[in-house]
């Protein structure tokens, strides 16, 4: 369920509305008492943002690292002709990425990329069985990177441990959600601990 409740009790609540579609199908993702705080889909502007620096970082190394023998490589790269055409396959991309229906959700426990086709979902722990917090950053283009492990397997997730969202304009709001969703998360288990240690028997 969307915890609204829980969402006031963040340090910093999300100001970006949540895609009601999104809600529908991250919920079905989430474990017994889990709460989902945010659900969105990623931003056309990110993606072809990011792709486009990547095909421009692919330019320079051609050009850089260009041989005599490559010299009609170098050539397309220095027109424009060769710049234009990864440009052209970086939007080619980010189109079929937003069309493997993938969508984005914060809950209270995790972050999480799930697809609605034949991609395989992952999910992030934001602190994990040992207590490690998961890494959350905040990229250019308006990118939030999440690095982390999973609590258990779960045939319904992939293994790997790490993932892009893609939000433009609201990867701030969304990132301060996520923090703040951590910070809770580690306070209650320093609670915990401290709890332990004083109703320890001697």
């Amino acid at each position: 369920m969307v915890g609204s409740g829980y969402q006031n009790n963040l340090s910093t609540a999300v100001q970006t509305p949540s895609d009601p579609t999104a809600c529908g199908v991250i919920t079905q993702m989430l474990d017994p008492g889990e709460l989902l705080v945010w659900a969105g889909r990623p931003r056309v502007t990110a993606l072809v943002a990011f792709s486009s620096v990547l095909a421009m970082l692919a330019i320079c190394v051609v050009v850089l690292r260009g041989q005599p023998q490559n010299l009609a490589v170098q050539w397309y790269a220095r027109s424009g002709v060769f710049p234009l055409c990864l440009v052209i396959l970086a939007i080619v991309g980010a189109v079929i990425i937003m069309g493997g229906g993938i969508i984005y959700g914060i809950t209270d426990r995790r972050a999480l990329l799930v697809s609605t086709r034949s991609w395989p979902s992952r999910k992030i722990d934001f602190l994990d069985e040992y207590r490690i917090p998961a890494a959350i950053s905040r990229w250019p283009f308006g990118l939030i990177f999440f690095n982390g492990r999973s609590a258990s397997p779960d045939p319904r997730f992939s293994r790997n441990p790490s993932f892009l969202f893609f939000l433009g304009k609201d990867a701030a709001e969304v990132y301060k959600v996520a923090i703040s969703a951590q910070r809770k998360l580690l306070d209650d288990a320093e609670q915990a601990r401290i709890a332990a240690a004083v109703i320890k028997p001697r």
